[in-house]
């Protein structure tokens, strides 16, 4: 199995990365601040430039073609505003501090990229990775791993990863039942992203490889919902020592 587990290669099942307002920001009176904040966050520099292009932007919660409806029937609109406008603020409403898990280099390189963004829209962004006691945050960068195997189940836990005391600044939607129809699946999802606590920002992929004595006969590797696509998988047998190899020459103090 050594063959499959090497890093360097293939990559699928995206999981996103999300910025979540904490409660004492989450309120309704704070809209107006949130969604301009949402809108000066630049996805396409956060894939293009801090993630190499091994990312997706993220409107939505959960990827399209899990879901099969578009983004735009989710995702709230954001539009910018101007820099004055923010600017205009008082200063202790416009000062965020946005933390992210130390351990995760990833989430970090991303919540550095929010805080320059967020500057240059007029917000007095900071961002910490604290390792111990840190002043409290206002918005944090959370990563989540997608059980990819239908959008409600998808969308369940997900939502049992933000957590009781999140959603409960969000929506009063319960998670969707296994069956429901997409449509309401689309509603939670909607209801979850209309105040702004929660601004989607990539969908990031689970990277995978393979050595390089395995083979595909047709496709990916991986199949989008990050399985292994062993059905069209081969592995070459190990090549042969040389007769020159130093492996096929008699050992010396066998000879003696």
């Amino acid at each position: 199995t050594g063959d499959l587990c090497h890093y360097g290669g293939c990559g699928a099942a995206p999981h996103p990365a999300a910025l979540v307002f904490e409660p004492h920001r989450a309120a309704r009176p704070d809209v107006p601040l949130r969604r301009p904040f949402a809108a000066a966050v630049n996805r396409d520099v956060v894939v293009r430039v801090v993630l190499q292009g091994d990312a997706a932007p993220a409107a939505p919660l959960l990827p399209s073609w899990l879901t099969g409806y578009p983004a735009s029937v989710v995702a709230t609109d954001s539009t910018p505003v101007g820099r004055s406008v923010i600017a205009g603020l008082p200063a202790d409403r416009r000062t965020l501090v946005l933390r992210v898990t130390a351990g995760d280099p990833v989430a970090r390189a991303i919540a550095e990229r929010v805080a320059v963004d967020g500057r240059e829209a007029g917000f007095l962004m900071t961002d910490q990775a604290p390792t111990g006691l840190a002043p409290r945050a206002d918005v944090r960068l959370i990563r989540v791993l997608l059980s990819v195997t239908s959008p409600e189940r998808s969308l369940a836990a997900l939502m049992g990863s933000l957590g009781a005391r999140t959603l409960v600044t969000v929506t009063r939607e319960p998670a969707p039942q296994p069956g429901v129809p997409v449509e309401a699946v689309a509603r939670v999802e909607r209801a979850l992203l209309e105040p702004f606590v929660i601004v989607p920002v990539v969908h990031l992929p689970i990277l995978a490889a393979a050595g390089e004595r395995v083979e595909i006969f047709a496709g990916s590797m991986m199949q989008p919902i990050g399985r292994w696509n062993f059905a069209d998988v081969w592995l070459q047998p190990s090549p042969r020592p040389s007769a020159s190899s130093p492996d096929n020459k008699p050992d010396e103090a066998a000879r003696r």
